[in-house]
């Protein structure tokens, strides 16, 4: 298992490590530092030209790169092998260290009665409670209080009123690593939630609100096992909107939680189940944009993600999305409508007072997409396989000539 260049002829990282080599100075005590803005650029376009084992994915890139380049400065001029060398003898160093358990905290707006106090997704567990989290926990308080006074002037709420507090933990060899694995986590959980929890409309709302009901407090904290912080920062939401908790009717719970516990199940049993939890991410981080503009564009690409993987294609989009009604003619107009939006947004920059509505439209089909997905979990072998599927033709009597064509061959090659 090693780091290596990727092998490409148009990849050239020798010249942009005489760029860095250009604007890096090692003082007498061995301090690296950079001049200018040019840094940040030049280690973007070096980190895209390296390839990292799948099996290291827990590393930290950024910091990784900006040690090996460092640990090379420090013996002299920048070069491709020694860059290299660092990059591997670092990742060597990395993989004898052991694995801990680091616990992500943050606070979700969701009320008693709760509807799963304890949800394993993966390597990952979550703990939902009503109650202050553990005393141990103390420093992710303190630290808070501190920083946001430091960095934005006044107090940040570390766990809005009526939000319920969320432990998430995993074992990892790195921090940042565990922190990004257990956001991902709570946000696949969330986005099952939020399939039965949001309005399939709203009328008269503001429109300046998530269309999510269930979302995250504005700040996360990453600790050891022992409740010390692993990080002297805190991931903090710029654009967090204060949520009314998420309140689930008593007589409601245990139909919930069946649904909850069926639509995990068929998650699980689909032979490309990343790819439906990589859109599911897609979905609930979209739908908690206040902006609605950027949320029917991130929606979008949810949607794409499961019907035009290869590339966007929006004619594969409307097409295959609309396959699954019975009026495929009036609901791909409504398709095309959407996608007519979404282009003149991203192009024009257009803005429509109605486009909230639009993305309560594009969730309709977004959860239809995901519900054919899953109801199939156990038919289609791949995504390619139901997209096939979709891209059938819908004549009866074109699918009844297939069929006898398909029967013909099926006796012709026995």
């Amino acid at each position: 298992m090693k780091i290596e260049w990727k092998n490409s002829k148009k990849l050239k990282p020798e010249v942009i490590l005489k760029k860095i080599n250009g604007i890096m100075t090692v003082s007498a005590e061995g301090n690296v530092s950079f001049e200018g803005f040019e840094y940040h650029d030049a280690v973007a376009a070096l980190q895209s030209m390296i390839n990292y084992p799948e099996s290291v994915a827990w590393l930290s890139r950024e910091i990784f790169l900006y040690k090996a380049i460092s640990d090379a400065a420090r013996k002299g001029t920048l070069d491709r092998d020694k860059v290299i060398a660092e990059l591997n003898a670092i990742l060597n160093s990395k993989l004898t260290q052991k694995e801990q358990t680091y616990y992500l905290l943050t606070s979700i707006s969701i009320a008693s009665p709760l509807p799963e106090k304890v949800v394993n997704i993966g390597a990952c567990k979550i703990k939902i409670f009503e109650g202050e989290y553990p005393k141990k926990f103390i420093s992710r308080t303190n630290l808070v209080s501190d920083l946001a006074q430091k960095n934005f002037g006044r107090g940040v709420d570390h766990r809005p009123q009526g939000y319920s507090g969320v432990i998430v933990s995993l074992k990892s060899k790195s921090a940042d690593w565990a922190a990004s694995e257990c956001l991902k986590a709570i946000d696949i959980l969330r986005a099952v939630w939020c399939t039965a929890a949001n309005s399939s409309m709203e009328f008269g709302a503001d429109e300046w609100s998530p269309i999510n009901r269930i979302r995250l407090g504005g700040v996360h904290t990453v600790h050891n096992e022992d409740g010390t912080l692993a990080s002297d920062t805190f991931w903090y939401e710029p654009n967090f909107v204060l949520a009314h908790p998420h309140r689930v009717l008593a007589h409601s719970v245990t139909e919930l939680r069946k649904y909850y516990k069926n639509y995990f199940s068929k998650i699980e049993k689909s032979k490309y189940s990343n790819v439906i939890k990589d859109s599911l991410l897609r979905y609930v981080r979209a739908l908690d944009e206040s902006d609605q503009n950027t949320a029917l564009i991130r929606l979008w690409g949810a949607m794409e993600e499961l019907l035009s993987p290869n590339g966007a294609n929006y004619d594969l989009v409307t097409r295959r999305c609309s396959f699954l009604f019975k009026e495929r003619d009036y609901h791909r107009q409504l398709l095309e409508h959407l996608r007519e939006y979404r282009n003149a947004n991203i192009h024009a920059g257009e803005q429509s007072e109605t486009v909230k509505t639009l993305c309560y439209q594009l969730q309709f089909y977004f959860l239809h997409l995901i519900k054919f997905h899953l109801s199939n979990s156990k038919i289609f072998e791949s995504l390619v396989q139901a997209n096939e599927f979709l891209d059938l033709p819908t004549d009866q009597n074109i699918l009844e000539m297939r069929r006898k064509l398909i029967d013909k061959a099926i006796r012709f090659t026995a």
